[in-house]
């Protein structure tokens, strides 16, 4: 058994994730006709954005099925992410770290649908995240004993 060797990814190549997001928005995320002001909103925020800005993130809440919830432009590089302005309910993190996230997604642009990644961490494959719960609702903790 020959060792396979390890090609490193040239980090001067730039994956964007920015037509597959604007997809995900104007298909899955805020599709009804009663978004269109917020649809508008946010693809517009995104359009402001830097070139340099090639990773986005889609926040979205599960209640029971997936809703928007706000977008932020990711630096890869540090795990971090900055709210586009206009784009979340004022409640929102302004930043957007790994601690804060429950589950990773990505857009299939295929089936319309967010698939779970199995992942830790932010990556050019993450589309959108669920995140971990901020409230604990103590009355909805189900008792154990």
């Amino acid at each position: 058994g020959g060792s396979k060797k390890v090609v490193p990814v040239s980090s001067t190549i730039k994956h964007s994730n920015r037509k597959m997001i604007r997809n995900a928005i104007s298909h899955v995320c805020l599709v009804a006709s009663v978004e269109s002001k917020k649809r508008e909103s946010v693809l517009a925020a995104m359009d402001a954005c830097s070139k340099d800005v090639t990773n986005f993130v889609i926040v979205l809440v599960r209640e029971p099925s997936l809703k928007f919830k706000g977008l932020y432009a990711m630096d890869l590089s540090t795990q971090n992410g900055q709210v586009l302005p206009g784009t979340t309910a004022p409640s929102a993190p302004k930043t957007l770290g790994m601690e804060l996230v429950r589950e990773y997604l990505k857009y299939d642009s295929g089936t319309k649908s967010f698939k779970t990644l199995e992942s830790k961490s932010f990556s050019i494959s993450t589309d959108a995240v669920v995140l971990i719960p901020q409230k604990t609702a103590s009355s909805a903790v189900s008792r154990l004993y």
